[in-house]
């Protein structure tokens, strides 16, 4: 399920007029990291995912080792995911 903002006022802990965000991968992170940063910390966001968060990033273990496996590709000429990581 790809991020997305969701209909206010549906879902758990959303507030009619507030925004939610669907899903609570590096989509839906950047996409709520974005929405706070426009209304401030004051403003009530949402974000709704079914799953543990992270979508398909995940680490995965082999043989007693960790390794980060899935949302392997960012790519460079995607300007809005480089800003969001130069912003953390």
């Amino acid at each position: 399920m790809g991020a997305g903002v969701g209909v206010p006022g549906q879902g758990p802990g959303a507030d009619a007029g507030s925004p939610a965000v669907v899903g609570a991968g590096v989509g839906g992170a950047a996409a709520a990291h974005f929405l706070r940063q426009r209304f401030g910390r004051g403003a009530r966001l949402a974000v709704l995912e079914r799953a543990a968060p992270g979508g398909r990033v995940a680490t995965v273990r082999l043989e007693g080792a960790g390794y980060e496996a899935g949302g392997a590709v960012l790519h460079p000429l995607n300007l809005h995911m480089k800003r969001f990581v130069s912003d953390l």
